[in-house]
């Protein structure tokens, strides 16, 4: 969790990178993807900007934040999820510099 935070204020500290971009994604039910960026958009406080896509190519905006065990989003459909942390695929961009992982199935 705390690495989670310390990336998030480094990507919205960094001009570069406050541009809408993709923090982390993962797969969805609907064949699709989940994709959290790193910018604040039309959100409350404390929440970013996110959408889910389906096979269709339908997309559905949303915005998302962080407890301590999930991810949260809420759907501009009115839908709420909370997501494992676990899967998810995180930005290069945004990996810190540790020894070698994998980059996919990390915890946020």
């Amino acid at each position: 969790m705390k690495r989670l935070a310390l990336l998030l204020t480094l990507a919205a500290s960094t001009p570069a990178l406050a541009q809408s971009e993709w923090f982390a994604r993962v797969g969805n039910e609907s064949g699709g993807e989940i994709v959290l960026l790193t910018t604040r958009g039309e959100c409350p406080e404390k929440f970013l900007r996110a959408f889910a896509t389906d096979t269709a190519g339908r997309i559905v905006w949303g915005c998302w934040m962080l407890s301590s065990t999930h991810v949260h989003v809420v759907y501009e459909n009115g839908w709420e999820r909370a997501y494992q942390q676990q899967g998810w695929t995180i930005n290069p961009s945004y990996q810190t510099q540790q020894p070698q992982q994998k980059q996919r199935d990390r915890t946020l």
